[in-house]
C-alpha cells in the first residue's frame, strides 16, 4: 500500500496522545473567551455605572460644601467691612472727644496781669514791708 505524505499526518496526529485535544482546548477556551467576553463587558459597564454614580455624589457633596464656605466667606467678608466702618467712626468720634477734653483742661488763657501796686497804708512805719511780702510771696510760689 502506498501512504500519501499528508495521511501520513492526519494518522500520526490521531495516534499521537494530546495532538487533538490540545486543539480541541484551544477551540474551548475561544468559545468560552467568547461566552464570558460579553459577561466581562456588562460586569466593566457596570462597575464604570456604579464608579459615575460614586463620583456624581460625591461631587454633589463637594458642591455642597463650596456653596456653604462661599455663603460664609460672603458673611464674614460683610462683618469685616461693617467691622472696619465702625472703628473708622470711632476712631474719628475718639479724636473729637480727645480735643474737647484737652480743650476743658486746658488753663484759659490769661491776659497779661500786671502785679497790683500796693500802696503802703497811711502810718505805716515801714513803707518797704509791702515790697518784702511780694518777695516772699513770689519764692512760695
Amino acid at each position: 500500500m502506498d501512504w500519501d505524505g499528508d495521511s501520513a499526518e492526519q494518522l500520526t496526529a490521531i495516534l499521537e496522545p494530546g495532538g487533538s485535544e490540545e486543539e480541541e482546548e484551544d477551540e474551548d477556551e475561544e468559545e468560552v473567551a467568547v461566552v464570558q467576553e460579553p459577561l466581562s463587558l456588562g460586569r466593566e459597564v457596570g462597575d464604570v455605572e456604579q464608579w459615575l454614580l460614586e463620583l456624581e455624589q460625591a461631587s454633589q457633596v463637594l458642591l455642597g460644601e463650596l456653596s456653604a464656605l462661599e455663603t460664609e466667606f460672603e458673611m464674614e467678608r460683610t462683618c469685616r467691612q461693617r467691622a472696619e466702618a465702625y472703628a473708622a467712626q470711632v476712631k474719628q468720634e475718639n479724636q473729637e472727644l480727645k480735643r474737647l477734653s484737652l480743650a476743658l483742661l486746658a488753663p484759659p488763657a490769661l491776659p497779661q496781669e500786671q502785679p497790683p501796686q500796693e500802696q503802703p497804708p497811711k502810718g505805716d512805719p515801714d513803707p518797704h514791708y509791702g515790697q518784702q511780702l511780694q518777695v516772699v510771696v513770689a519764692f512760695a510760689a
